[in-house]
């Protein structure tokens, strides 16, 4: 005989059961900006990775850029390919942790949904366009996220946001990598450590970028495997070493292998240092764990001093490469372009935007700005040349995937 469907609370009772004392449990959290009605067969987080996962916002990242433009290639990553890979990274970090990996995945699934076209160079470009319209702190893409999942998205007819959970809106608000410190947002206490959650996800994402951009730009001829054999780098060296291949092995299959190692060896070292710093530092439950002076998710520090080294060299020898430079120029350029236009044809923006500045007389350069940030690559492209390409007719509406 089959067991019974397990209801809401036993599913909550059983995926408890499992979690080590520094995990956020599902029972006694979940608390949401509106009150509503709990699902009787999902834990909340469970109900928060559905919501990120069906919503517009998390959609368009199919057409977002993470280094190479959306139209560079069909097999480059992109935003979206990035976030799933954080997500599987993570959930293998968290199921070794003791962690909720449901509420993992609702992290990892939406840090990145605030990222506005053309990767870091269009946040980049809206940052200085909003600071030179008297707004000091430009543009943040955690901050915007949680607007557009706060606000801007719609769940249902008359609702605003996606109602999450106080828990993964401060895993994306707390959000930040080595390279990556956003400022703090309100409604969030930054005192102590985040989450073991939010921290296992903040490591994640700098090893899924880091690994998939040398992936990528192995496979796009930038570097070469010879380059990377003899540039010293500890971290390519020791997973070449690993992959234990032979002489014959072609690039491709000296790729695939450094690169799957790659991540196999920063997982297992993260987690090492991790049980190392529970053992020495008497880490025994969630309070603890926030009150420790460095968070305890990541790289050991001879690790981390390899991993800063092979950062280095791809920032210099791909970042940095005239190719990615003149995407990065061109997304700029757009972002540049129809941020002017739009401020001073506000009539030419798709609803609901237009709306807020023409009828509700909101200040310009925020909508701006917040139309501009939900495009993609392509839907920006296309916006550019409707505006600016006089041998194009132009379209009644262009591909705009968000509308709110």
């Amino acid at each position: 005989m089959l067991p019974p469907i397990r209801d809401r609370g036993t599913a909550t009772e059983i995926l408890d059961s499992r979690l080590s004392p520094l995990a956020t449990p599902n029972a006694g959290t979940g608390a949401r900006l509106r009150p509503e009605a709990e699902c009787p067969y999902r834990p909340p987080f469970q109900r928060d990775v559905g919501r990120i996962v069906h919503c517009q916002s998390f959609r368009r990242l199919q057409y977002c850029t993470q280094v190479f433009l959306n139209n560079a290639g069909d097999f480059y990553r992109t935003r979206l390919t990035h976030a799933i890979a954080v997500a599987q990274i993570a959930k293998t970090l968290a199921r070794s942790l003791g962690a909720n990996e449901d509420l993992v995945e609702a992290i990892a699934l939406a840090h990145d949904v605030g990222h506005p076209p053309f990767g870091h160079a269009g946040e980049e470009a809206l940052g200085a366009l909003m600071r030179g319209h008297g707004y000091p702190n430009g543009f943040e893409h955690n901050g915007h996220g949680l607007r557009v999942l706060d606000e801007l998205e719609r769940r249902a007819p008359g609702m605003r946001g996606l109602n999450l959970t106080y828990e993964v809106r401060e895993g994306i608000a707390r959000h930040s990598t080595p390279y990556d410190r956003p400022p703090q947002l309100p409604g969030f206490d930054y005192s102590g450590q985040p989450s073991l959650e939010c921290q296992i996800v903040n490591l994640a994402d700098p090893l899924a970028y880091r690994s998939h951009d040398l992936d990528d730009a192995l496979a796009t001829g930038i570097l070469s495997v010879r380059e990377l054999d003899s540039a010293g780098l500890e971290l390519w060296d020791r997973a070449r070493y690993r992959a234990d291949l032979d002489a014959e092995a072609t690039d491709d299959e000296v790729r695939i292998a450094v690169v799957r190692g790659l991540i196999e060896m920063l997982i297992v070292d993260a987690l090492t240092a991790a049980s190392e710093t529970i053992e020495a530092g008497g880490v025994r439950c969630r309070e603890t764990l926030r009150a420790l002076d460095e968070p305890l998710v990541q790289l050991s520090d001879e690790t981390r001093q390899a991993d800063h080294a092979l950062a280095g060299f791809l920032h210099e020898r791909m970042y940095r490469h005239p190719i990615v430079a003149r995407m990065n120029i061109k997304g700029r350029r757009i972002i540049e372009d129809l941020f002017e236009v739009l401020m001073g044809h506000p009539q030419a923006l798709s609803e609901p935007f237009r709306a807020r500045v023409i009828e509700r007389a909101e200040p310009a350069a925020p909508v701006v700005c917040d139309f501009l940030a939900t495009l993609t690559d392509r839907s920006a492209m296309d916006l550019h040349a409707d505006l600016f390409d006089p041998s194009r007719p132009a379209g009644a509406d262009p591909a705009m995937p968000a509308r709110f």
